[in-house]
């Protein structure tokens, strides 16, 4: 028998949750997994990177589903939202974490009802308040984000992901498989294995620059751009710092950096924000990327269900992400 959903997640205490596009199901998968841990009796917390909960979409302008929470729920919120929440609520604690709508605090459900919820999306400011979910006694948070600031799926913000798809990226069933496939396949790259390198990533100074070469016998430079030859002449890996964008790594490509055998090692996942097409031009060079640390995504959720008004068959839909990936596929409606 298949597990539930929150059965996956029976040994990670924070979770993101990042859609593909808006309208992926996000929401009602964060309805069920708040569901179903109240249930059992786990104390569960709740904040966003930007803002979720409002029936009618700030931005698109269509109906979406709002977020129910059941009591005891703990939630990290800014200020101003709370106004536009009808559950009954003890404030916790503040933050000190401003964000557009108001400061970010900390407050219990005192009943059942629905919430808006938004916070912040600041890394280190999630770290923080991962920390204070804990000192308040939540047994499992969840993270709610986007594939556009998939950073918070990264291993040292939450435990671990879920990925949400569905038919409002595309009409296209075939182009929506395509994409998801391929951000699991961005976030799920194989970590690196020789601890000596990992060791001197580590022990790398500031100064040290974006794109260091590192040889076999573990001596570093700097690798530059505009003169790629300086520090890459015998590289094994080449170690990039940060956020990698399509533009930069197309440049980096283009720069007649000697790729040939070498290891690209990224932080994780969640700092490539680049195209399969450029993703492939690594392959071509006969390049492979590889990261610091890997992602924990744990499973893919589908919407087979557009609001622009059209829908993929579920069945079909499921099937052909399971040729795909080789992690759980759940429609949590189904």
């Amino acid at each position: 028998m298949k597990k539930k959903l929150t059965e996956l997640f029976a040994d990670f205490n924070a979770i993101s949750i990042i859609g593909m596009s808006k309208n992926a199901g996000k929401t009602t998968v964060l309805g069920k997994l708040i569901d179903e841990w109240a249930e059992s009796g786990m104390k569960v917390g709740l904040t966003s990177i930007g803002r979720d909960g409002e029936d009618v979409d700030i931005v698109t302008g269509t109906e979406k589903p709002r977020i129910f929470v059941t009591k005891d729920t703990i939630i990290a919120t800014a200020a101003d939202l709370l106004k536009k929440s009808d559950i009954t609520k003890e404030v916790l604690k503040t933050t000190g974490i401003n964000t557009p709508m108001g400061e970010v605090v900390f407050v219990k459900a005192r009943s059942d009802g629905y919430v808006q919820i938004g916070g912040s999306s600041i890394g280190s400011q999630i770290v923080k308040l991962l920390e204070d979910f804990k000192e308040l006694g939540a047994d499992k948070v969840l993270v709610d984000g986007a594939i556009s600031r998939k950073t918070l799926s990264s291993p040292v913000i939450t435990d671990a992901t879920i990925l949400c798809s569905g038919a409002s990226l595309s009409s296209d069933m075939v182009q929506v498989v395509k994409e998801t496939a391929f951000a699991a396949k961005l976030l799920t790259l194989k970590p690196i294995c020789d601890n000596n390198v990992l060791r001197l990533i580590d022990q790398l100074p500031d100064n040290a620059g974006k794109i260091v070469g590192i040889e076999e016998d573990y001596r570093f430079s700097p690798v530059s751009l505009d003169n790629p030859h300086n520090g890459n002449r015998s590289a094994a890996y080449i170690y990039i710092r940060g956020a990698v964008s399509d533009s930069f790594a197309n440049k980096f490509i283009m720069s007649n950096i000697n790729l040939r055998g070498v290891t690209i090692i990224v932080e994780d996942g969640s700092k490539l924000f680049i195209t399969e097409k450029t993703f492939e031009k690594f392959n071509l060079g006969n390049a492979k990327i590889a990261v610091r640390r890997s992602i924990n995504l744990i499973a893919v959720t589908i919407n087979p269900v557009s609001v622009r008004g059209f829908s993929f068959d579920k069945d079909a839909f499921r099937e052909a992400l399971k040729k795909e990936l080789k992690i759980p596929i759940y429609n949590v409606l189904d």
